[in-house]
């Protein structure tokens, strides 16, 4: 059937992942790379799935935020995060003073939810946070597909770029 959306849920299973790389692809996005043998038989489905962090608080509390994940090597072993950089809790505190070595824990992702890329056209609308889903999507598009995005950044400096295989119109 054209167009049909499928759900597929995952085992769900925490893992301990090890900090491999830093680095900014634009000055408010910062992108981290996460490796481990708990990678095996990660899976992440969709362009927009998303995982939980677990990260200690300020006061030595866990606590969890949801992240898209950016791009999964399976060859490679190793899971990217892009976190956009500003001012706000845990997630961005812990990314901001992530090194290679540090260690987190993340769950998920729970299920995915695929949809396919039969379509006529795609339009994708965002703020700097949809950014790695978006990424995603244009990279996972198929050739001549149609796609049109509309991100709102904070200005030149924070536009990124995308391999893809679409089209824009």
């Amino acid at each position: 059937m054209k167009h049909q959306i499928v759900r597929v849920r995952h085992d769900l299973r925490r893992r301990s992942l090890v900090v491999s790389r830093v680095g900014y692809i634009s000055p408010g996005m910062l992108r981290i790379g996460l490796r481990g043998e708990d990678l095996a038989q990660f899976t992440s489905l969709a362009p927009d799935d998303h995982i939980k962090l677990f990260m200690p608080s300020d006061d030595g509390r866990i606590e969890s935020r949801d992240y898209t994940p950016r791009r999964y090597d399976a060859r490679a072993g190793e899971l990217t995060i892009d976190f956009a950089v500003h001012d706000a809790g845990p997630a961005t505190r812990w990314a901001l003073r992530a090194k290679p070595g540090d260690s987190i824990e993340i769950g998920g992702p729970r299920g995915s939810v695929v949809v396919p890329t039969d379509f006529d056209w795609w339009l994708l609308i965002g703020d700097e946070t949809a950014l790695p889903a978006i990424g995603r999507r244009l990279e996972e598009l198929p050739a001549g597909c149609s796609v049109t995005s509309i991100v709102a950044v904070a200005g030149a400096q924070e536009e990124q770029r995308f391999a893809t295989r679409a089209i824009s119109p």
